[in-house]
């Protein structure tokens, strides 16, 4: 496993977005009541900010972060993610990018202090008797709940253990932290596994139903998978890389409109996604 030190490292997009909500006691009290709702068993949750104010700084994190979780593997409790070292400088230019897009995006949204101020009172338009200026955050405060950053690390060495230890425990920690990496990149592959997985049992269970409509996307998330799958298969497995050419070679040249004309390719296609979904989940899906 000491391999991964050379072609992984670990990447933390820090990504803060406020979901500018409130819950509204005097509305929660009033209708609780009017429908025989007991105290405590309900609550009135309000958008104090339109969605089209919010438009740019939700659709941006949505974007940089399904970009970011594509790109990378599960590592640590859901914080730091494993990336291929072939693929941290292009990923990080691009969340980089993303992080400054951000910022800009956040400044254009809430303008100098009249203009936030104008689109507080803009407010009353949506909310109706709902609205209450003592709902809205000053703009600093507004504004602090929208940061990024980007954190590029090493993985974990048992090769640098500098500090006055004995030997015995010297060993202990490196037995610990070998057999932990060793968990994780298990994990991390078995993500892989699963990628591959979910869109070609999708297409296989729609496609099997020949009543059931589809979007372009049931072929397109096939084509995204197999094109990200070698840049986050770290270690080149090469049963990983068998199926990968596989799925692709079967399901992914297809075009959607074909499938949905022609009921004979639908249930081909069908029966080729179900049987590549099968072999999938017994080689790795867990």
């Amino acid at each position: 496993m000491s391999e991964i030190h050379t072609k992984a490292i670990r990447i933390h997009l820090l990504w803060g977005y406020w979901r500018p909500e409130k819950t509204d006691k005097a509305i929660t009290a009033t209708t609780n009541q009017s429908l025989g709702v007991a105290s405590g068993r309900g609550h009135y949750d309000k958008a104090i900010f339109s969605p089209e104010f919010m438009k740019g700084l939700r659709e941006h994190t949505s974007k940089t972060k399904a970009y970011y979780y594509a790109h990378t593997l599960p590592w640590e409790d859901k914080v730091a993610r494993l990336i291929s070292t072939r693929m941290v400088e292009e990923v990080s230019t691009q969340l980089n990018r993303a992080v400054m897009q951000y910022e800009e995006i956040l400044r254009q949204t809430v303008g100098d202090e009249n203009a936030y101020e104008q689109a507080i009172y803009d407010q009353r338009v949506y909310m109706g008797a709902a609205w209450n200026y003592g709902d809205y955050p000053r703009r600093e405060a507004f504004m602090d709940k929208y940061h990024a950053s980007l954190s590029i690390l090493p993985l974990v060495t048992t090769t640098d253990l500098r500090c006055e230890l004995s030997d015995s425990l010297k060993q202990q920690i490196i037995i610990s932290v070998e057999r932990d990496m060793e968990e994780r990149f298990r994990l991390a592959m078995a993500d892989c596994w699963k990628r591959l997985y979910e869109p070609v049992k999708k297409m296989a269970d729609t496609l099997a139903d020949p009543k059931q409509t589809f979007r372009d996307t049931l072929v397109t998330n096939v084509r995204e998978v197999v094109d990200v799958m070698p840049e986050l298969n770290i270690l080149n497995d090469p049963k990983l890389n068998e199926m990968v050419a596989r799925v692709r070679d079967t399901l992914a040249f297809v075009e959607p409109d074909d499938l949905r004309e022609d009921l004979f390719d639908r249930a081909e296609y069908a029966k080729k996604a179900d049987e590549l979904a099968d072999i999938l989940n017994r080689m790795g899906v867990q």
